[in-house]
């Protein structure tokens, strides 16, 4: 849960940051080349959030697997 949570919490701030800098805006894209130098320093905030759909996505597969793991001894099967 701890993984989904702090993912979920990079996930708005990534999303937040692209916001504020106007990623989101077909005009950031359009002059990305004129001022790419500048530009390139703006990249920060997809990146954020890129991590923490990777860590919504490795935190719900383990909770998955611990859930699946904790119910398969519970009903006394053998899990994957």
């Amino acid at each position: 849960m701890a993984l989904i949570l702090v993912g979920l919490a990079l996930l708005a701030a990534g999303l937040g940051s692209s916001k504020r800098h106007g990623l989101l805006t077909s005009t950031f894209w359009q002059s990305f080349w004129s001022f790419a130098r500048y530009r390139v320093k703006r990249l920060y905030g997809p990146a954020i959030a890129l991590a923490g759909i990777l860590l919504i996505g490795w935190g719900g597969s383990l909770l998955y697997r611990s859930l699946l793991a904790f119910y398969a001894a519970r009903l006394g099967r053998v899990g994957p």
